[in-house]
């Protein structure tokens, strides 16, 4: 059944816009954050609804959260790299605004390997139009 909807899913995908930044560090007692990558992931957007509540953190579960679906492995802001440093979020942009990614879940089987990324709006940061 999950291959089906997968199989079903990737005709919807898209090329979707992704910002990736690189990680920043402390310097001096301040945060410096790293550059910005640009990049493009082909995904399916989709609400998360039903289940998927139930992997987002408490205080994230009455956000404006998508799902966003794709082969491409994105971070969320709880990956630390080293002490010194930190990975900030990256982020995807929709239509109506950047999302920051809050939760990866890896789908790792040997087939149909892809990703369930769970992005919430990122306040404060919107798009140009």
């Amino acid at each position: 059944q999950r291959r089906r909807l997968l199989m079903a899913t990737s005709s919807f995908r898209r090329p979707v816009s992704v910002k990736r930044p690189a990680p920043g560090r402390w310097i001096d007692g301040r945060w410096i954050s790293g550059s910005e990558t640009p990049m493009t992931i082909s995904a399916t957007v989709q609400p998360v609804g039903g289940r998927d509540l139930n992997i987002l953190p408490s205080g994230l579960k009455h956000e404006h959260t998508f799902k966003v679906i794709t082969e491409t492995e994105l971070y969320a802001g709880e990956d630390e790299i080293e002490s010194a440093q930190k990975r900030e979020p990256d982020r995807v942009i929709l239509a109506d605004g950047e999302y920051r990614v809050v939760k990866v879940v890896p789908h790792q089987g040997g087939v149909l390997n892809h990703y369930s990324c769970f992005v919430t709006r990122a306040h404060g940061l919107r798009t140009a139009s």
